[in-house]
């Protein structure tokens, strides 16, 4: 049966008068083609939409995202932030199930696989309602971009009033004596660490003496790992310093010092040493170096040689 629906005069429909409050009528009228009248309810369409609401509200709520995966080096984990991640979500790396250190709505920290090469993988996150994806990049950087457009010069700040002179200090004692030779040098790039990996060296020294050694190294270690550092002459292969050494059984980030006294000849170069007694590239050289001394030209020295002159070698690791 067809159905049109009647003109309905707002005026009379809908008139505010003095003292009546205004009311929104729930039915309206239509009318059929033989004549008959039918109401229809205006509740039936607030209905549906409230229905509608009910259904699509918590599926908009609840999706499940990754906005950001941090992989930690040190201490082999990735940190990963988003929404709706569930009470028991299940992270994976490719076709890799990680172990999770712990988890929120919002955060999860998981543990990475051992000796995982650099690269880019898939991460997922599967709530048990949806999965979300994300691309991580496991150890490289990528390439640097193109350098960006300089922006515009800053307007100069007003020049400030001149401060009033202070008084003049007291002269202060005259200092020792530079030194007018020594030789060093520093590494700044971090590097994963095998059985024995050359991190630095010198220029060659100029001049035959006794010379302080003084180096330090930053390293990560990872979990169960041992590292050592040395400093050696590059043309025999003797040891110039002390051994170095520090172990960790969670994990952590160190500083390793090392010191010597040796009688140098001209020609010599100094290097600097790191290992890993695993030798699995799992700790990490993140930077260090060293200086050589000139103490005097003497050729017998005093310290770490022998009355002779000649350089001693060291007791525990060559490269």
């Amino acid at each position: 049966m067809c159905e049109r629906e009647t003109e309905i005069d707002p005026g009379k429909r809908f008139e505010r008068k003095p003292g009546i409050a205004l009311r929104i009528p729930l039915y309206s009228k239509k009318s059929t083609l033989n004549g008959d009248y039918v109401m229809k309810s205006h509740k039936q369409h607030l209905l549906a939409c409230i229905l509608a609401l009910v259904v699509c509200l918590p599926a908009l709520a609840g999706a499940t995202t990754i906005v950001s995966a941090v992989p930690n080096y040190n201490t082999n984990q990735v940190t990963i932030m988003g929404t709706a991640f569930g009470s028991a979500p299940v992270v994976k790396l490719n076709s890799m199930t990680l172990t999770l250190v712990s988890e929120t709505a919002t955060k999860i920290v998981a543990k990475l696989p051992t000796n995982l090469m650099s690269g880019t993988f898939q991460l997922t996150v599967d709530s048990g309602t949806a999965t979300a994806t994300f691309d991580l990049t496991i150890g490289a950087d990528g390439p640097q971009g193109p350098m960006g457009l300089q922006g515009p010069a800053g307007p100069a700040g007003a020049e400030g009033p001149s401060g009033p002179t202070g008084p003049q200090g007291p002269q202060g004692t005259q200092g020792p004596a530079g030194i007018s030779t020594g030789v060093g040098s520093y590494n700044n790039n971090s590097s994963y660490l095998s059985g024995s990996n050359l991190l630095a060296t010198s220029p060659a020294v100029s001049t035959t003496g006794n010379y302080y050694l003084s180096g330090v190294a930053s390293l990560g270690i990872s979990a169960g790992d041992e590292i050592w550092c040395q400093l050696f002459d590059s043309l025999e292969g003797i040891a110039l310093s002390n051994y170095g050494l520090s172990a960790s059984s969670n994990g952590d980030t160190v500083t390793i010092a090392i010191s010597g006294a040796q009688n140098l000849q001209s020609g010599d170069k100094i290097q600097l040493y790191c290992g890993s007694y695993n030798a699995n590239n799992t700790s990490v050289f993140y930077n260090g170096g060293f200086t050589a001394t000139l103490i005097n030209n003497s050729s017998v020295i005093t310290l770490g040689g022998d009355a002779s002159g000649k350089k001693t070698k060291g007791a525990a690791v060559q490269p």
